[in-house]
């Protein structure tokens, strides 16, 4: 069964985006339908319990990253070092929220660009606030979920990895 492991700092950000995934229709209008598997966590190890869950719902591992909580950017990054290698083959995004809101914080925004940069990983954000952008987000989510379990035949994970434009190309 396919799944998402969402983590980040506890709060609405969450919630909404795991709620929404949950809630999506679209794994069910497939031509082979399947339930999607979403899981929540604080950080990353999980506790010794967990991590055969972890194995085995994690298809593609989602980072929030909330640019209202400064603790938000450490926690990930303290996740990020638990996580094995091969995760980060088009198995990791990052989800920034509140970007709008803190523009004039753009050191914040810089250290989520640097993450996504520095893990070769994308990096979407999300209004949560806006139900499109919501949707938005919860496509891109399951299409990468859907590639990393082999549903997409002429698609690998390792061909979005290699696709992504760098900095340096976006300038």
């Amino acid at each position: 069964m396919p799944g998402i492991l969402i983590v980040g700092n506890d709060g609405v950000e969450k919630r909404k985006l795991s709620n929404c995934l949950k809630k999506s229709d679209i794994p069910r209008q497939r031509l082979l339908p399947y339930d999607l598997t979403v899981a929540t966590a604080l950080r990353l190890p999980l506790p010794t319990i967990a991590k055969k869950a972890q194995a085995v719902l994690a298809d593609v591992v989602v980072f929030v990253l909330d640019l209202s909580q400064l603790r938000s950017i450490q926690v990930v990054q303290e996740s990020l070092q638990s996580l094995p290698v091969s995760f980060f083959l088009g198995k990791v995004c990052f989800v920034v929220t509140n970007a709008c809101q803190y523009e004039e914080q753009s050191t914040l925004l810089d250290g989520a660009f640097e993450l996504a940069h520095q893990f070769n990983s994308p990096l979407i954000t999300v209004d949560l606030t806006s139900e499109l952008s919501l949707k938005a987000v919860e496509r891109q989510l399951i299409k990468l979920v859907e590639i990393n379990c082999a549903m997409h035949s002429s698609v690998s994970p390792l061909l979005l990895t290699r696709t992504q434009p760098t900095p340096q190309e976006l300038d």
